[in-house]
C-alpha cells in the first residue's frame, strides 16, 4: 500500500506542478469550455494566480516529498472545486472523470497520512498555553508520541 501511496503522491504531486506552472506559460492551452467564465472571474479577482502558486509550490512539496501533509491539507479546497467544476459546470464525461479522479486521489493521501490529521480532531482540546504543556511528563508523553508517528513513518 505504501508503493501505491508513493504513485498516487506523485502523480497527484506532477498534475498540480504541470497546472501551477502552465499558467504562467504563455499560450499554453487552458482547458474547458463551460466554465470559462468562472476561470475568467477568478482571474478577474486575482483570485486565480493564487490558486496556481499555490498548486505550483504545493505540487513541487508533493513531488519532493516535503512538507505532504500540509501540502494534502491546502490542496484539498481546490481539489474539491476542480471536482465540483468538472463535474457539474462542464457536462463532460472526460471532464467528470478527472474531477472525481482528483478528488479521490486527495481523500486516498488524506487517508495515507491520516496519523497526522487524527490529533487535529480532539473533541474538547485544552489550551496550548494551559496545565497541558506545563507538565512535564505530558510534555515528554506528547513528544514521545510525536517522535514514535515520524519513525513509523520512516520505516
Amino acid at each position: 500500500m505504501r508503493r501505491v501511496a508513493t504513485w498516487v503522491r506523485v502523480l497527484f504531486g506532477f498534475l498540480y506542478f504541470g497546472a501551477g506552472a502552465s499558467w504562467f506559460i504563455p499560450g499554453f492551452p487552458k482547458l474547458g469550455t463551460n466554465s470559462l467564465w468562472f476561470t475568467e472571474a477568478l482571474a478577474a479577482s486575482g483570485l486565480f494566480v493564487v490558486v496556481k502558486v499555490m498548486e505550483f509550490v504545493f505540487g513541487t512539496c508533493l513531488l519532493g516529498n516535503r512538507f505532504v501533509p500540509g501540502a494534502i491539507a491546502c490542496l484539498c479546497p481546490i481539489s474539491f472545486v476542480i471536482g465540483f467544476n468538472d463535474v457539474f459546470i462542464e457536462h463532460s464525461v472526460g471532464f467528470a472523470a478527472i474531477g472525481v479522479a482528483v478528488v479521490v486521489a486527495n481523500l486516498f493521501l488524506m487517508a495515507m497520512y491520516s496519523e497526522y490529521f487524527l490529533p487535529l480532531l480532539v473533541w474538547r482540546p485544552q489550551h496550548l498555553g494551559g496545565p497541558v504543556l506545563r507538565d512535564q511528563d505530558t510534555k515528554r508523553r506528547l513528544l514521545r508520541r510525536s517522535n514514535s508517528v515520524v519513525s513509523r513513518r520512516r520505516k
